[in-house]
């Protein structure tokens, strides 16, 4: 019986072919936007989901006019102390002002024992070799600041100076 109705339906469409292949296109049209549209969904739903997974549930930042400031560290270890609270780490992050180019270049410093910054770090570790990048002071610079450290003729290292007016030699690693 099911089958009759089958046949039935495919004989009407044949028959009628110029009628019914508007409303087919325009199905099938509709179909692919739609899947379109749910696998796009999907897609940024999971890498957000993904993001948010290496990402730690706060960040406690000390503001003082309008700046971040360190947290001293014994307050670091009183929040361990709220009940709730499974896990708590510093992180070094700030930012450097070069005097004489008047630019602000954002640090952000890896603790090697973290396991998540680890994790988070995964890709940048598997391009370099520890063992070398930690025989001397050195760091790892993004795209944009090796360039402007080559613009102003810093191929190979960088002098920051400290807030106490010392001069701190730093090489650039070569990724």
């Amino acid at each position: 019986m099911q089958n009759s109705f089958l046949n039935f339906l495919f004989l009407l469409v044949d028959k009628h072919r110029n009628k019914h292949i508007a409303v087919f296109l325009i199905s099938a049209l509709l179909v692919a936007l739609l899947a379109s549209f749910f696998f796009l969904a999907a897609s940024i739903r999971h890498d957000a989901l993904l993001s948010l997974e290496e990402q730690p549930d706060f960040t406690i930042q000390k503001m003082e006019a309008g700046r971040s400031v360190d947290i001293e560290t014994d307050r670091i270890l009183k929040y361990a102390d709220i009940k709730g609270v499974s896990y708590v780490a510093p992180r070094v992050f700030g930012r450097y002002f070069t005097q004489d180019r008047k630019h602000y270049f954002t640090i952000v410093g890896v603790d090697f024992f973290d396991e998540q910054q680890v994790r988070w770090i995964a890709k940048l570790f598997a391009q370099i070799d520890i063992k070398a990048f930690l025989a001397k002071k050195q760091m790892i610079v993004g795209s944009g600041v090796k360039t402007f450290l080559k613009e102003h003729y810093y191929d190979d290292f960088y002098n920051f100076t400290t807030p106490e007016g010392k001069t701190e030699k730093v090489a650039i690693y070569d990724t």
